[in-house]
């Protein structure tokens, strides 16, 4: 009888398992979905949210340098994304050197969709960052020791942190003397007879 009740209920176990926002679907993420999946762990798109978390500057406009931000695009593909990108959403405007919170919305409720462009799910944080949503969380729990960050990421995180506090004590260091050699150029130095 347990064995049975417990058969029946494992589906649901199942689905209690999922992100609370994330439902089960047969058809395959947009690129701005799997973008806010990967980045953001938000499971459920939203328009006036994807413009609002990508206007970094707050400023009612997604500029060029928002969305190649977004998008990760590489610099030599830079000014074609952009253009791909002003044609698809202002098409009869793409003269513009941003596009409006209300523009966006327009495209959006008329089915616009941001197209994969072959750059990834478009990073965009600083590298803490990066390591912390793209290594940590899926490897790693609050309670590993260090004996435990045994990964080429984790190590390269490390040495990361160990380079800029090497560099701080570098600098501590420095400032608690009264003339830094190292500061006097060499014309202005004695020379050794």
């Amino acid at each position: 009888m347990y064995a049975l009740l417990s058969l029946l209920l494992l589906p649901l176990a199942a689905l209690a398992h999922q992100h609370h926002d994330e439902q089960p679907s047969d058809k395959p993420l947009t690129w701005a979905e799997t973008h806010l999946r990967s980045e953001h762990h938000i499971y459920n798109y939203d328009a006036g949210a994807f413009f609002s978390l990508h206007d970094f500057d707050a400023s009612g406009r997604l500029s060029q340098s928002e969305l190649l931000r977004t998008y990760e695009a590489p610099p030599e593909r830079a000014d074609e994304i952009w253009m791909t990108l002003k044609k698809l959403i202002v098409p009869n405007n793409v003269g513009t050197d941003a596009i409006t919170r209300q523009e966006w919305m327009e495209w959006s409720a008329r089915g616009g969709v941001l197209p994969d462009l072959g750059t990834g799910v478009g990073h965009h944080g600083d590298a803490e960052y990066e390591y912390e949503i793209h290594h940590f969380e899926k490897f790693h729990q609050d309670s590993d020791g260090d004996d435990e960050m045994i990964h080429p990421e984790d190590i390269e995180h490390f040495k990361h942190h160990d380079e800029e506090d090497a560099e701080e004590a570098r600098q501590a260091l420095l400032e608690k003397m009264a003339v830094n050699v190292a500061n006097i150029p060499m014309k202005f130095r004695v020379q050794g007879k």
